[in-house]
């Protein structure tokens, strides 16, 4: 008998913070197992489950009911032990700072097999950045943050080079954090697979009666909302057309700040530019399906899912052209530096020309099959590493 042991722990949200890509990813690893497994007898599949967490969606339901998985609810990873030399323990998301229970799971179940996927080395790809003190960090932790920044970096090698080792296999979700950690140490079978979504439901009915621009996650600091806001605002400036930018993520806190630090542009801000908190699954749908385009100027990307769910709904997007986000969906997205409001700017004035905006959606319309079976044959190929050693 093998035994299959997969982390949820490190997937759920962490007091106010929401998770969309990461903990997306895990819940379609699992469901994916408990598909494959249901026709393997001699295959247990166990899922570590966070002690006091209950189910929030349809799919952390489906795992919690499934007849197909053994659930085990544990506080932390560091509890698991005595595990046989048959079983192999899955972490798809983990944050780096919990590295250092690798080495703890290998010395509690020694001979236990240890599979461990890496979203990105976010610390060593961001730079200091005079912006980050309007998401709610302050003045004096953003100057600490730059002054350390070497430090960080160093820190964050120093951990790869002490506790990646101790991962039988490693998986990445792009290529560029695959290459990012092998700039930094030598590991053994590591593999970059493109990273899947739950696929979309066909869309019929318009639920919003405004052409906007849609932005994610704009709460992040290394999103880069507010530069994409000045280029907005520029933008409307400088037109006469009737196109809004909509925001989630923008908490009351978040939006105050805005407010102040556009004052001047409040008139702008108030007619033009939508804010909303976070948004669940049914609204989020409703504004992929519905914007104009995605304007993602994001800092740091170990994937880019935004784009990746765009694009399978026949949006394209605004994007930066740095990290892994040109992976996604390649030629289908206008590129812009992020660091940079103009290029933004000239970024919207590009895709709001609607020959523009036709061109590059058919792009992504025609692409979208070879996304589709690129993520499956992905799925397919990561199951099976996962389930062949």
């Amino acid at each position: 008998m093998k035994y299959i042991y997969v982390d949820y722990t490190g997937s759920v949200s962490l007091g106010n913070k929401k998770f969309h890509g990461g903990s997306y990813f895990s819940k379609n690893l699992i469901v994916s197992l408990m598909k494959s497994v249901s026709n393997e007898p001699d295959v247990e599949l166990n899922v570590f489950w966070p002690d006091g967490y209950e189910p929030h969606d349809e799919y952390e339901k489906q795992i919690v009911d499934s007849d197909l998985i053994k659930k085990n609810t544990i506080k932390n990873l560091s509890e698991v032990e005595e595990l046989g030399s048959d079983s192999i323990i899955v972490i798809p998301l983990i944050s780096i700072k919990k590295w250092n229970v690798f080495e703890t799971i290998k010395n509690n179940n020694p001979g236990c097999k240890l599979c461990v996927t890496i979203h990105g080395l976010r610390v060593d790809d961001l730079k200091y950045d005079a912006y980050d003190k309007y998401y709610g960090i302050t003045s004096v932790k953003n100057y600490v943050n730059g002054a350390m920044n070497t430090v960080k970096k160093a820190y964050l090698r120093s951990l790869c080079k002490k506790y990646l080792p101790f991962a039988d296999k490693i998986f990445t979700v792009s290529n560029f954090t695959m290459q990012s950690i092998l700039k930094i140490c030598t590991v053994n079978n590591i593999k970059p697979y493109y990273e899947g979504v739950f696929e979309p439901s066909p869309w019929t009915e318009r639920k919003t009666n405004e052409d906007f621009i849609l932005c994610v996650s704009a709460n992040r600091s290394e999103k880069n909302f507010l530069r994409g806001l000045e280029a907005f605002i520029k933008y409307k400036r400088n037109t006469s057309d009737d196109i809004f930018l909509y925001a989630t993520g923008v908490n009351d806190n978040f939006k105050r700040t805005i407010e102040n630090l556009y004052s001047k542009d409040a008139v702008i801000i108030k007619k033009w530019v939508r804010m909303f908190d976070y948004v669940d699954n049914i609204v989020l749908e409703t504004y992929y399906n519905e914007c104009l385009f995605l304007l993602y100027p994001s800092k740091s990307e170990g994937f880019g899912l935004p784009i990746l769910e765009m694009a399978l709904r026949g949006k394209t997007a605004v994007a930066s052209g740095i990290t892994s986000i040109p992976e996604v969906v390649g030629a289908g997205v206008y590129y812009i530096d992020p660091y940079n409001v103009e290029s933004i700017y000239q970024g919207l004035l590009y895709m709001t020309k609607q020959e523009n905006l036709i061109m590059y959606e058919n792009f992504v319309k025609g692409l979208r099959p070879e996304i589709i079976t690129k993520i499956a044959l992905n799925k397919e190929m990561l199951i099976f590493d996962i389930l062949n050693w």
